[in-house]
């Protein structure tokens, strides 16, 4: 007994962009903006390249850690956190990080605006 090829798969516009009807794309791009704003790199993890979202999570998330570090450092031993803050071993490096995942969040953004397909979308939506 052989199963079929898609067993396991399921049809969503997400996926199966080919046969979605123009409501479908349209509520796909509207979560499309909605997780590439508030979690870069997760609408390519789910509708297109996940290398990219991949990246793009992790540095979220390294991002988060960081701002929830300093926060609390900030609150706990204010001190401490400017003298490292302002030291040039660790501004350097931050510095490229930051410019490096502001260049990830525009590359996501210019590529969560390909995986909408605004051209499969009807009306004045588009």
């Amino acid at each position: 007994m052989s199963l079929p090829k898609n067993s396991g798969q399921v049809k969503t516009p997400f996926r199966d962009v080919a046969n979605a009807s123009s409501s479908q794309m349209l509520k796909r791009a509207w979560w499309i903006i909605a997780l590439n704003f508030f979690i870069p790199g997760s609408a390519q993890v789910i509708a297109g390249n996940k290398k990219l979202g991949r990246i793009g999570i992790i540095f979220t998330l390294g991002f988060w850690g960081f701002l929830l570090i300093s926060i609390i450092l900030g609150l706990v031993y204010k001190v401490a956190l400017i003298a490292i803050l302002v030291t040039p071993a660790i501004v350097i490096p931050l510095g490229i990080c930051l410019i490096i995942y502001a260049i990830l969040i525009a590359v996501s953004s210019l590529d969560a605006l390909r995986l909408m397909n605004l051209y499969r979308v009807d009306g004045p939506a588009r």
